[in-house]
């Protein structure tokens, strides 16, 4: 798949938890789940490709387990603390974090303030704890806003 189709990485899915935990714990996570999952992630890591797990459910027990098991990012669900898996983890693993909602009708100067204060607390780290930001369901122009702070933050210009 990776010559044919060009693949940068692999998602690979399987759920780990319920809303409030997840179905095991981080010692038969350890022990049972991230020895196989390293075989799959050090794979792709040899032919240059990123790998993902997609997982559902409150994971944040697990996290230490996806970093021995080689995972380069995981999509937390909003039920996980991102800002303290972002603090605790951040330089192990990447985490998909989701801007604070702003309403579809809100003005542009909202919007820009929510932009500005979103990639200000991202961008001082972003060279050691790299976030993967989800856009999903947000209006496409807090999308653009965030882009062109981050370039401004990231590269000095918009």
């Amino acid at each position: 798949y990776r010559e044919i189709l060009r693949l940068d990485g692999i998602m690979f899915h399987d759920d780990w938890g319920s809303q409030r935990a997840p179905f095991f714990s981080a010692e038969v996570c350890s022990q049972m789940i991230a020895p196989y999952l390293r075989r799959i992630s050090d794979f792709c890591h040899a032919r240059g490709m990123w790998f993902h797990l997609h997982s559902c459910g409150m994971n944040e027990l697990v996290v230490p387990s996806m970093i021995e098991a080689g995972v380069d990012f995981w999509l937390p669900q909003a039920m996980n603390d991102t800002d303290k898996l972002v603090a605790a983890y951040g330089d192990k693993i990447a985490f998909g974090v989701s801007p604070a909602p702003v309403a579809e009708d809100a003005s542009d100067a909202e919007i820009d303030a929510a932009a500005r204060a979103f990639v200000a607390k991202f961008a001082p780290d972003f060279d050691r704890r790299p976030i993967i930001v989800s856009t999903r369901f947000l209006p496409e122009r807090y999308v653009q806003a965030i882009y062109r702070h981050s370039r401004i933050a990231l590269c000095g210009q918009a």
